[in-house]
């Protein structure tokens, strides 16, 4: 699952948007019922939130059931599904050069190792900050890497910040970074084709001819060469560790939770939004505005109606 971090003037801003597009009937009723589910939050702490995009009202799931919460005690800062827009005080390209600019400082002296240790951490800070998404943050953190004169792969975990060796087929925790002098450069990658001459849009896949070009690397051995395609077959792409929890809200919305309706006439109960009941069907709903009412009503709450008995 995609997520990604908002404010809570954010999703506030996002649920006011999507009013709009239902009174301009860019969204149908259904369409916007069904939206209500991209406000299911989590703050920084895992606790889940609700924002009702109807009213504005705030809901916090604890002991088991969501409970209405005043604006200010809602987090700050929430985390959702990447399906919110990205609002910003800022136009968008501001925060485009905003994302340009994390990523074109120049890394701290030190070696390749640091470098790498404070790129990963401009890709975490740049998803805490809500300009990338989670998978955005993975898909740029997945091709960094190191290789050492060996053929080990190694990286720096997104969520812990600690060094990670590529062993086989996986990732698995090292205790210290790799050893400088250890390191392998890769040569300055192709523009061209080496079979067809094409111009390259992948790395290392020529989509004209489909010719393979794996990185090349300076001072190279056959052991490293070996781990490094092995690398490139199995685990290119992958990260020894998650940048966020799996996404796993509450089962249902406060909607979900409204007390059933009693029959007046059986006894038997029914769900909220019943128009008849389900045992003798005597209808609940006003004649005149078709509003839900118990069959005890005897008159409308909405339109004043008269309702006859049952």
């Amino acid at each position: 699952m995609d997520i990604r971090r908002y404010t809570r003037l954010d999703v506030l801003r996002a649920a006011a948007q999507r009013r709009e597009a239902l009174a301009r009937g860019e969204l149908n009723r259904l369409e916007f019922t069904i939206s209500l589910l991209d406000f299911l939050l989590r703050d920084l702490d895992g606790r889940s939130w609700f924002l009702d995009a109807r009213s504005d009202s705030w809901f916090v799931w604890a002991d088991d059931h969501w409970q209405p919460v005043a604006t200010e005690a809602v987090a700050e800062r929430v985390e959702a599904l990447d399906r919110l827009p990205a609002f910003s005080d800022q136009a968008a390209d501001e925060i485009e050069a905003r994302v340009g600019a994390l990523f074109s400082e120049e890394p701290p002296a030190g070696g390749a190792a640091m470098a790498l240790t404070e790129l990963l951490a401009r890709i975490r800070r740049a998803f805490e900050e809500g300009l990338i998404s989670s998978d955005e943050a993975c898909e740029i953190a997945a091709t960094q890497y190191l290789i050492d004169e060996t053929g080990g792969i190694w990286t720096v975990g997104l969520q812990s910040g600690g060094w990670f060796r590529f062993e086989e087929t996986s990732w698995h925790p090292a205790t210290a970074p790799p050893a400088p002098e250890s390191l392998l450069r890769l040569r300055p990658e192709a523009e061209h084709c080496a079979q067809c001459g094409a111009d390259l849009e992948s790395r290392h896949l020529c989509r004209s001819c489909g010719h393979w070009m794996p990185p090349e690397l300076e001072g190279t051995s056959e052991v490293a060469d070996r781990a490094l395609l092995g690398f490139l077959m199995v685990g290119l792409g992958t990260l020894p560790e998650p940048l966020v929890e799996p996404w796993d809200p509450p089962g249902g919305l406060p909607d979900d939770e409204r007390p059933g309706l009693v029959c007046g006439g059986c006894g038997a109960s029914n769900p909220a939004e019943s128009r008849f009941c389900n045992q003798c069907a005597a209808p609940f709903g006003c004649p005149a505005c078709g509003a839900v009412l118990s069959t005890e009503s005897r008159f409308c709450s909405q339109c004043g109606a008269k309702v006859a008995p049952a």
